[in-house]
């Protein structure tokens, strides 16, 4: 909980790339260390963070989203990611 603060309070490019990776794996973690309304709760959180952040992060995101199926991705999430600039290779 600490880190989460700490992370929070670091408005640097490098504190926030790492406080979307810890709530997002949080968001994802399918034991009983988030429930639904502690899910619902971090959805607005990420969605705000994801624009303070690096290309690949919003990438590696959108690629756990796309794989992960429980719980289901925030829908407002999804359509931000879907709308973001694409690297083409």
């Amino acid at each position: 909980m600490q880190e989460l603060l700490d992370l929070a309070r670091d408005k640097s490019v490098n504190g926030r790339t790492r406080l979307v990776q810890v709530v997002g794996d949080l968001f994802f973690e399918e034991t009983a260390v988030t429930n639904k309304r502690e899910r619902e709760l971090m959805a607005p959180i990420l969605q705000h963070l994801i624009h303070d952040v690096e290309q690949s992060v919003r990438e590696a995101l959108a690629d756990h989203l796309a794989v992960e199926k429980i719980p289901p991705a925030p829908r407002d999430l999804v359509s931000i990611l879907a709308h973001d600039d694409i690297r083409c290779a």
